[in-house]
């Protein structure tokens, strides 16, 4: 019995030996969450430039707006991030009225983009989503 558990135990060291090697790199999630809040403002920015320019949409800005919440929460900016959320959903509906005034929007744009700017003010009270 005893040369039956030695040999179990000596082919369970082999068997480790020639296990696959555990995770060689795992990548670096600070930085992804980096990259990921850099690529969102950047898209972001772009939009904005789009809809100035007639292109885009508030809809879009809006999307965009909060992908660049979830980074900066996933970045560990949460509190920054609920500010800066909150300040574009206030210049979103402020631009949304002159829209509106000058016929580009319809009035349900207008109250989307009211609902947007309140839920964002809601998140940053309660400190989350």
């Amino acid at each position: 019995m005893r040369k039956t558990l030695l040999a179990v135990l000596a082919g369970m060291a082999i068997v480790g030996l020639h296990a696959a090697p555990a995770d060689p790199a795992k990548p670096d999630v600070a930085k992804l969450a980096a990259d990921r809040l850099d690529a969102a403002r950047s898209v972001y920015k772009a939009l904005q430039v789009s809809y100035q320019q007639g292109l885009g949409t508030l809809n879009d800005q809006v999307a965009w707006a909060e992908h660049v919440l979830d980074a900066q929460i996933d970045a560990g900016n949460a509190t920054q991030g609920f500010a800066d959320y909150v300040a574009i959903m206030q210049a979103a509906e402020k631009e949304a009225r002159v829209a509106y005034d000058s016929a580009r929007i319809n009035v349900a744009d207008l109250q989307r983009v009211h609902f947007f700017r309140v839920e964002a003010e809601l998140w940053q009270a309660r400190g989350h989503k």
